[in-house]
This record gives C-alpha cells, sequence and structure tokens, in this order.
C-alpha cells in the first residue's frame, strides 16, 4: 500500500497545508508517516522532520470517542 493509499495520508497532508499558509517556517520540514511500534508523533530538529507513527490514528480515534 503506497502513502496516497493510506486514509490517513490525506487528512495530513490537508494539515500540512494549512500549517504552511498559517505559519511561515524559516525552512522546510519534511513529515514522514512510518510505523514505530507506538502511538507517538515527533520532532526531530537534527532532521527538521516530523514523524508520525501510523499506531497514533487508531489512538486519536479512541481519544475522540472518549468525549
Amino acid at each position: 500500500m503506497g502513502p496516497s493509499s493510506d486514509p490517513m495520508y490525506s487528512v495530513i497532508r490537508q494539515e500540512i497545508e494549512s500549517f504552511n499558509s498559517i505559519f511561515g517556517f524559516p525552512s522546510d520540514v519534511s513529515v514522514t508517516i512510518e510505523k514505530c511500534g507506538e502511538a507517538n508523533a515527533y520532532y526531530d530538529p537534527s532532521e527538521v522532520s516530523i514523524t508520525i507513527c501510523t499506531e497514533f490514528d487508531a489512538h486519536l480515534r479512541k481519544q475522540f470517542g472518549n468525549l
């Protein structure tokens, strides 16, 4: 399954486009979605990148269901 077929990909892409229109980052920040073994998302300043773990999707859906 490629990134564009992952339902999370479309949502994250829209969020990134929104952030880019609101914030003026001094340089490009790469965003990757990958399996990490835990529900997490983090920024790596040495790589200037954000990693969003695929497991985070299920975690957020569960949290949203608890509201």
